[in-house]
């Protein structure tokens, strides 16, 4: 488990940002959900989400407490677009892909590689099909009306954050895996 103070103390004022500017995605009389027994606040749209790795990144993840930008690669032409920004999942075979995406040799059994598992604020989700990032997408999300995009491909869900949010993702765990 990854406890920084200061990546703490900067994601609760993102998640107290998020709630302050009037970015309620619920109703404010829904309750917290509990996760592990943590407290996630459906006001700023908080959600525990996965970000495949390398171990290498992750044992970086574990000095400063920050979530890096996702790799560039084919898949992430939103992402490149944008301008940047880090991609997390909510299921753990698209972790693994972005694992391999990020530099993992899936062809080694025995390699290992790393999961970070986040709290993360999604404030307003804008809704995309994750293809064409054309003028449409980028002037919608310049208006600056949108914390994250959603992305939902066959069942699962992918959420992407700009560069500009970073502490809005606070990397509670770091599994390794084989």
């Amino acid at each position: 488990r990854l406890e920084s103070s200061s990546a703490w103390f900067s994601y609760v004022a993102m998640r107290r940002a998020a709630m302050d500017a009037r970015e309620l995605v619920a109703d404010a009389a829904d309750a917290a959900v509990e996760y592990l027994g943590d407290l996630l606040d459906p006001r700023a749209n908080e959600q525990i989400l996965f970000y495949g790795t390398t171990v290498e990144v992750a044992e970086q993840v574990q000095l400063d407490a920050q979530v890096p930008d996702t790799p560039d690669c084919p898949r992430h032409v939103l992402l490149r677009r944008l301008g940047g920004g880090a991609q997390f999942c909510d299921r753990g075979f698209w972790a693994h892909e972005q694992a391999v995406e990020a530099g993992y040799n899936k062809e080694h059994l025995d390699a290992a590689w790393a999961v970070l598992v986040c709290r993360v604020v999604l404030g307003r989700s804008l809704e995309h099909s994750g293809q064409h990032a054309g003028p449409r997408l980028q002037r919608e999300w310049g208006t600056g009306r949108w914390s994250s995009i959603l992305i939902r491909r066959d069942g699962h869900r992918e959420f992407l954050l700009p560069p500009d949010v970073r502490n809005a993702a606070y990397p509670e765990y770091v599994l390794i895996l084989r």
